[in-house]
């Protein structure tokens, strides 16, 4: 039963980790494809696409490096969704992805080894 746990919080943590990196890009590219722009959305989703092969294998040290890793877009997405969300509309989801992220990965590491 823990395996089949296990299997499904590694698959939303990382279908979560894609849809995260998806709205990061589209945020940053939202006033035009440029050179610049397109530089900037890949240094700001590398981090996550990092760690993406690592979640696959269920490796519990890049549950818990992902953990730290999502934390700035966790600020960053609660900071401008506080301050206007009008105006900026990627900004909620951003930081409803951020925190469902960050739930799947702490619940796959609250479950217990299958050894």
């Amino acid at each position: 039963m823990t395996t089949e746990l296990r299997r499904r919080w590694r698959i939303a943590a990382m279908v979560l980790t894609g849809a995260l990196a998806a709205a990061v890009m589209t945020a940053v590219l939202v006033g035009g494809l440029t050179v610049a722009r397109a530089l900037l959305a890949m240094v700001a989703i590398a981090p996550l696409l990092a760690a993406l092969p690592r979640l696959q294998y269920g490796a519990r040290r890049a549950y818990a490096a992902m953990t730290l890793i999502i934390v700035p877009y966790l600020t960053l997405s609660l900071m401008e969704t506080a301050a206007n969300p009008q105006a900026r509309p990627w900004a909620p989801l951003c930081l409803l992805l951020s925190f469902g992220l960050f739930v799947c990965l702490v619940a796959n590491l609250r479950l217990p080894d299958a050894n």
